[in-house]
């Protein structure tokens, strides 16, 4: 009876502990819509919990990037002639994209754009 008692107790206390979770992984599909409503396709990889690779050859944001403290921070881009993105995290598990490449080299102005998941953005629409 003591054994059941003791063993009934442990169970009680790991059910009442705190219960520490994986943090949300940034794998998956997603739609970066820019400052006039273009929405561009994105896939995210996440390698490790700091390590994620982004492919976004249409919104020229492709390569790797260090993920730390809810900010994105380009480390090798893919597209020739971009140094630096930057991205910061927003309620909703959105992104913001805070340094980007001017306008005026792509035709569009990414720095503003928002990151959101794909699945919970309404799909991607083109």
């Amino acid at each position: 009876m003591r054994k059941i008692l003791i063993i009934l107790s442990a169970l009680l206390a790991a059910a009442c502990a705190p219960q520490q979770t994986e943090p949300e992984t940034l794998t998956g599909n997603w739609i970066l819509t820019a400052a006039n409503g273009v929405r561009y396709p994105v896939q995210i990889r996440q390698l490790s919990g700091d390590r994620i690779v982004v492919v976004a050859d249409k919104a020229f944001l492709s390569g790797r990037y260090s993920y730390a403290a809810g900010r994105m921070a380009s480390i090798a881009l893919h597209q020739p002639g971009v140094k630096a993105v930057e991205m910061r995290s927003l309620e909703g598990g959105r992104f913001l994209v805070t340094r980007a490449p001017s306008a005026a080299r792509f035709g569009f102005q990414l720095q503003d754009a928002i990151l959101s998941r794909a699945d919970r953005d309404g799909g991607w629409g083109g």
